[in-house]
């Protein structure tokens, strides 16, 4: 069985590609996000996903749940350095 980790995998995008990847029953997807608990409207529709809580800023969490992968799927987004920005451009 193919292990597929999908980092980001509980936001918007990550949730597309797990829910298309989900469909393939000899996949083994592991949904990797820093906030597990969002959509769970959503979890409840997926039922063959582990859902695995960790950070991608952290090296050896990076490390270990690589190391389980066959593929690697990144959908995660980076926080923006400047969290309380007051500039007019989007950031």
């Amino acid at each position: 069985m193919k292990k597929t980790v999908i980092t980001g995998g509980t936001g918007f995008l990550g949730m597309a590609i797990v829910r298309i990847f989900a469909q393939d029953s000899s996949r083994e997807i592991i949904a990797v996000d820093v906030d597990i608990d969002k959509n769970n409207d959503y979890k409840k529709e997926v039922t063959n996903i582990k859902y695995v809580q960790g950070s991608v800023e952290d090296a050896t969490f990076c490390d270990n749940i690589i190391a389980e992968a066959d593929e690697l799927i990144i959908c995660h987004m980076i926080p923006h350095p400047y969290n309380d920005c007051q500039c007019k451009r989007d950031c």
